[in-house]
């Protein structure tokens, strides 16, 4: 699959996952509220990707909804980790993105 930014003819390798710390939380990423997004870039690109950009009202609602009873997320301290497309990780977003259930 070729990446997601116009005009970019390499392979696409990964997509990014939005990590969301607790407000006074690790900035580890086992620790944090993550949404892997669809969309699957190269490395190149993945480098320029702006967290703010994908920070949107549904998204910052979503991560408030799952935090909801905890520690409030810190939204100024999100960052992107990259989940390879051959991850166990993306395959198991694959798979719930399609509607199949996990051990499939």
């Amino acid at each position: 699959m070729k990446c997601a930014h116009d005009g970019c003819d390499h392979q696409a390798d990964c997509a990014p996952k939005i990590c969301v710390p607790a407000v006074n939380g690790p900035l580890d990423e086992s620790k944090t509220i993550g949404i892997i997004l669809g969309l699957t870039v190269c490395r190149q690109h993945f480098d320029e990707l702006k967290i703010a950009d994908f920070l949107t009202a549904q998204i910052k609602g979503a991560i408030e909804i799952v935090a909801r009873g905890k520690a409030p997320p810190d939204f100024e301290r999100a960052f992107f980790k990259r989940v390879l497309l051959i991850s166990a990780e993306w395959a198991t977003f694959e798979r719930a993105r399609a509607g199949r259930p996990a051990s499939s």
